[in-house]
């Protein structure tokens, strides 16, 4: 791994991998993947679009109805405006203003029934140093695949 860096110009990494003489295992003919199937309402707090829009269009096909949020703030809001009710939660854990734990926290307070999920780029070990993750925490790590969202939302709902 070679680094480059300099100021006002940017960074440059190169990373080089040992050439292979093993062959690689064909792949099989093409597997559909067969997701679980939802139609609960799940609220999605990001501030990043990109997510917002990947859990959306992860989720959405499978049934669920999907309402988004850029911040805590707004997520309250919607929360309490919408029927049907809110099933899940599924937040960042770090944003601006309120972090997920922290809506997560408002939302066992002010609607008890909702379950939630915390989804965060940092490792879950940061998180738990940091407290926001707490044993017993529904936590995905991004990068996630979408059979991995669909299963663990619908693991959580079925509890």
């Amino acid at each position: 791994i070679f680094v480059y860096s300099e100021p006002d110009r940017g960074t440059t990494f190169k990373l080089y991998f040992p050439v292979t003489e093993e062959k690689l295992e064909e792949e099989k003919a093409e597997r559909t993947l067969t997701m679980p199937h939802g139609s609960e309402t799940i609220l999605v707090v990001d501030d990043e679009e990109t997510i917002r829009r990947l859990v959306k269009d992860t989720l959405t096909p499978l049934g669920y109805c999907i309402l988004e949020a850029r911040r805590g703030s707004e997520a309250l809001q919607i929360a309490k405006g919408t029927a049907p009710p809110v099933d899940l939660l599924v937040t960042d854990v770090i944003m601006q203003g309120m972090n997920g734990k922290e809506l997560r926290d408002r939302f066992s307070e002010e609607l008890p029934k909702i379950r939630a999920i915390l989804m965060s780029g940092y490792t879950g070990t940061i998180i738990a140093q940091h407290g926001i993750a707490v044993p017993g925490t529904d936590f995905i790590q991004k990068p996630f695949s979408p059979s991995q969202l669909a299963e663990l939302v619908r693991h959580v709902l079925d509890r």
